[in-house]
């Protein structure tokens, strides 16, 4: 929001949501092999691009952070290096679109004075591509991201439409 303050962070303000155990063996077995670990944003959180743009995601937002799959977890986790990229690539992927802050510096914080849409109705392939970029911004690594980008062309049809039909049926309302 205009005029809200905050300080360049890593820190992701987030708490986790939590899930039903189950009271039988069977279930808590199902649960861990299906499920996926959800966050909610507990504030406001800016994160600025290599392009020097600042973006917000904003309290109350509910992600699932990288969304690796399960037999591939041993390899990558969902709350490791890509778990960053993975919040900005989920808002891309719900929204189609970013909130872009423009935000100036007053002593050791930043002080927000516009907020707009930052590539609004982009598509999958810019959010996928963006993914990759903040990937590399992040680890400094260029075969994790490269090889997690074919992934996420590949595997995530399925998200990206699903969002599209949820997006639908929330504007109808």
């Amino acid at each position: 929001m205009i005029g809200d303050k905050f300080k360049q962070t890593l820190s992701v303000p987030i708490r986790t949501i939590p899930w039903d155990k189950g009271n039988s063996y069977f279930k808590r077995l199902f649960r861990w092999l299906l499920y996926t670990r959800k966050w909610e944003f507990s504030e406001d959180w800016y994160f600025k691009l290599n392009n020097k743009i600042w973006i917000k995601i904003p309290k109350g937002f509910i992600f699932d952070g990288a969304s690796i799959p399960k037999p591939f977890r041993f390899l990558l986790s969902p709350t490791g290096i890509l778990f960053i990229p993975g919040i900005i690539h989920d808002y891309g992927y719900r929204y189609n679109k970013l909130i872009g802050v423009k935000a100036i510096p007053v002593d050791d914080e930043f002080l927000v004075i516009e907020e707009f849409s930052y590539h609004p109705g982009a598509g999958k392939m810019f959010w996928d591509r963006m993914f990759r970029h903040i990937s590399y911004q992040i680890t400094g690594l260029l075969l994790v991201p490269n090889v997690v980008y074919s992934a996420v062309v590949l595997g995530g049809a399925f998200a990206w439409w699903k969002r599209r039909r949820q997006n639908k049926k929330e504007t109808l309302l």
